[in-house]
């Protein structure tokens, strides 16, 4: 009840406004329409929906037609066409036997005439059986003359005939099928019934030719043999069954493959059927008799339907504006329903395109209504909005257009109004794109409404993309929380809540700052600015600064230990230690001081330093780091072999000074671990057209997987506990390593090689490496190649 009620309330409302379009719409449109359009087939679409529906609907259940044919096999046996009178006074005679209850000849008898007929046996033939003629347009027997010159002998014929009409078939509307039929035809002053409305139709088809009714009527058509047909020649010799014709309604016209009559095309239930004049008039005159034709809705049905259709049609747009175009569509769907419901419950047809024709001018009327509407608002309004201030955006004065249309100057004000309104926003928005920090502009409730490229690329990846019209502190609310959380203030305001340090997924940290957009027109907060201050390299540098001072706290310490752990021994009395001793474990952990020292510094250096590439060779570079080695490869008689395994070029792009250096390093480490009369080789591998490879494989002490998988996988591990050499806290003697091993914590295995992996991954390249503990240790550091 309340919907029904809500509508009524629609529908007097849009009364009281719309007088005058409602007057053009439901008066003088559906009036034009009717009046311009032909109703029998104004569009394609309409004889398909017309065909469609004839063949969804069952036709008449038996027939009461007979078909004699002209065929080519009766044209055959009696001679070419026109045939003398003689044959039809004989084929009547022979029909008249079975005493039809029509004739219908659809053929002009007589025509033309040929020497010796005689028409007073052919008179006598037709008076034997109710016999109806064929007469073309304007020639009705009232009016026939007696021109002997016009060669048309119906006028001898009618007053013998039963009856006298026009058999003219004529497609209509796009294409070339027949499916209506003119109930009368000629000139207003001659008008001829159709035939088939004479043989014996229903009583309201009689009613209509009585009065004289311009009607056009369809039928179903049962395709091209739905009729039964006997040749013309075998009823001429006699050759038909018993009480074949008797009773029945008997047609007369030459068939399809005669190639005299006028074939027709016709909308069967598989599309267009091409079929003979004679089976067309077969099928209507089987709707006329069963009453099942099909009349054209009259002028003043298709009106009355046309106004009330409209009239809704504009009160549904003017209800549900914000889905005219879906009410335009539905609104066809209605009008096919109706035209169908029409054409199968009351066998009228109501054309779909008049009700299309009705909804497309209700639209343009309705939608010229509301351009109306929002013309008269822009009007109002347009004045204040120019009148916006633009300041440094302002595009300077309007363009002074001529003429002395109203609606010019309008547009004017207009176009220069939205013009300092869209620079304005073009450059607030372009500059809050381009802003480095991450802003977002949220409404009050805290829904993300804007952000820029910084806050997307701050922000969870998983959700970029979807940010927009997300809820800001539901978002914050699933990430982690670092520290120093402010709680909500006595408002509850969700701005209260956003504080501390903040962690996404994917690692990066941010603070939260939130101020107050205020809105100009009620003096209200209108949204809320929203800063991301990203502190990820902040906080990395802190903890990587922490992890070096950590790694360099523990590499500094264990030499020293050792220092004072060989002294302490050596003033042990009575002390095992000899002042050789002392001098070489001195030398020795001062000499790991240094190194330690020097790799920090080369550390730092290739962490911070900028590189400078350009194309070296490997092996020459490889030389160089050699080259730098020899005298201490002589020192501790270890050889160094170096080979190349093929001659391919291997260019590469590198800083040859940070290059050289990590190879030193490797080859350094490798001298030092070497055993007196060892040797070291050294191999520059171009296996592919895209690679460099060297190798450096050394015969010395070796290590664990666990100790290379650590080398080359991290700098330095934060928090590792690794025991030091030296006393005990509690003055525990421990045994310190002879100066020709190496300690269990070796210096170039942290800065060192951590300088090393920082060279190689600046140059794009990699590392990996095998180990033995006790037979030796290789590695292979591979570059692209400067062509790749």
């Amino acid at each position: 009840m309340m919907f029904l009620y809500r509508y009524w309330e629609a529908f007097r409302r849009i009364s009281r406004r719309n007088v005058v379009p409602q007057f053009l719409l439901a008066v003088l449109l559906p009036l034009l329409i009717v009046w311009n359009v032909d109703p029998v087939a104004p569009l394609a679409a309409d004889e398909m929906v017309y065909d469609w529906g004839m063949a969804a609907f069952p036709p008449p259940a038996e027939s009461a037609v007979e078909i004699i044919s002209i065929d080519d096999e009766s044209l055959k046996k009696l001679g070419p066409w026109p045939w003398p009178e003689s044959v039809h006074t004989r084929f009547l005679q022979q029909l008249a036997k079975q005493a039809p209850k029509a004739v219908v000849l659809n053929f002009r008898l007589g025509v033309p005439m040929q020497t010796g007929d005689d028409d007073v046996a052919l008179g006598n033939a037709l008076r034997l059986a109710p016999v109806f003629l064929q007469v073309r347009d304007g020639q009705s027997a009232a009016l026939l003359d007696q021109n002997a010159s016009l060669r048309f002998r119906t006028r001898r014929f009618a007053p013998v005939a039963q009856g006298i009409g026009h058999a003219n078939l004529a497609s209509w509307g796009t294409s070339e099928s027949v499916r209506f039929i003119r109930l009368f035809s000629g000139k207003p002053d001659s008008l001829l019934p159709y035939l088939g409305a004479l043989v014996g139709p229903s009583p309201e088809v009689r009613q209509a030719v009585a009065n004289t009714e311009q009607l056009r009527i369809g039928a179903h058509f049962r395709g091209g043999t739905a009729h039964s047909s006997t040749p013309y020649f075998q009823v001429l010799e006699g050759n038909f069954r018993p009480d074949q014709f008797k009773g029945r309604t008997v047609l007369v016209g030459p068939s399809l493959d005669s190639g005299i009559g006028l074939p027709m095309y016709v909308a069967g239930e598989k599309g267009a059927v091409l079929v003979s004049s004679i089976e067309v008039h077969a099928s209507f005159i089987d709707s006329l008799q069963h009453g099942t034709q099909v009349a054209v809705a009259t002028p003043f049905a298709l009106y009355a339907c046309l106004a009330v259709f409209i009239w809704i049609s504009f009160f549904l747009f003017e209800t549900m504006s914000k889905a005219a175009p879906l009410v335009g569509i539905v609104g066809l769907g209605v009008a096919v329903l109706i035209s169908l419901g029409a054409l199968r419950f009351v066998r009228v047809w109501i054309p779909p395109s008049f009700f299309g024709i009705g909804i497309g001018a209700a639209y343009v009327l309705w939608t010229w209504q509301h351009m109306n509407k929002v013309l008269g608002f822009l009007k109002a309004h347009i004045v204040s909005l120019s009148q916006v201030p633009a300041g440094t955006f302002d595009p300077g004065a309007p363009p002074k257009l001529g003429g002395s249309d109203t609606i010019d100057r309008y547009i004017g004000a207009l176009d220069h109004a939205i013009l300092r309104l869209v620079r304005l926003q073009t450059f607030t928005q372009q500059g809050l794109e381009r802003l480095p920090i991450a802003i977002l502009i949220c409404r009050l409730d805290g829904t993300i409404s804007q952000l820029n490229a910084a806050a997307m690329a701050l922000l969870p990846e998983s959700l970029v993309g979807s940010l927009v019209n997300e809820s800001l502190p539901l978002l914050v609310k699933r990430m982690t929380v670092n520290a120093n959380v402010r709680h909500p203030g006595m408002d509850g305001h969700w701005t209260q809540a956003l504080g501390g340090e903040y962690s996404t997924p994917q690692g990066k940290i941010f603070q939260i700052d939130a101020a107050r957009l205020g809105d100009p027109l009620n003096q209200a907060p209108g949204a809320w600015i929203v800063v991301l201050l990203e502190l990820t390299q902040q906080r990395q540098a802190e903890r990587e600064r922490a992890d070096w001072l950590n790694f360099l706290w523990h590499d500094l310490r264990s030499p020293q230990i050792n220092l004072l752990s060989l002294l302490e021994l050596f003033e042990m009395k009575p002390s095992r230690m000899g002042v050789a001793e002392l001098v070489s474990g001195v030398r020795h952990e001062a000499e790991r001081t240094m190194t330690l020292a020097q790799n920090f510094i080369s550390s730092s250096t290739s962490e911070a330093r900028d590189y400078r590439f350009s194309v070296a060779s490997l092996s020459s570079l490889l030389a160089q780091g050699i080259e730098a080695l020899v005298s201490s490869a002589k020192a501790r008689n270890v050889r160094v072999l170096v080979s190349s395994a093929n001659g391919h070029p291997d260019l590469v792009r590198a800083d040859g000074g940070m290059l050289t250096r990590a190879f030193v390093n490797v080859l350094e480490n490798a001298i030092r671990h070497s055993p007196s009369g060892a040797t070291i080789r050294v191999r520059c591998i171009v296996e592919t057209d895209r690679e460099a490879v060297a190798t450096i494989h050394d015969e010395g002490t070796g290590m664990s997987a666990a100790k290379l998988d650590n080398l080359l996988a991290r700098r330095a591990e934060p928090g590792v506990n690794v025991e030091l050499e030296g006393p005990s806290p509690s003055g525990q003697e421990f045994e310190v390593e002879p100066a020709d091993r190496e300690p269990p914590h070796d210096p170039n295995h942290g800065f060192g090689f951590a300088m090393v992996r920082q060279v190689v991954a600046a140059h794009g390249g990699w590392i990996s490496g095998w180990s033995v503990p006790g037979v030796g240790t290789t590695f292979a550091i591979g570059f692209p190649l400067a062509n790749a």
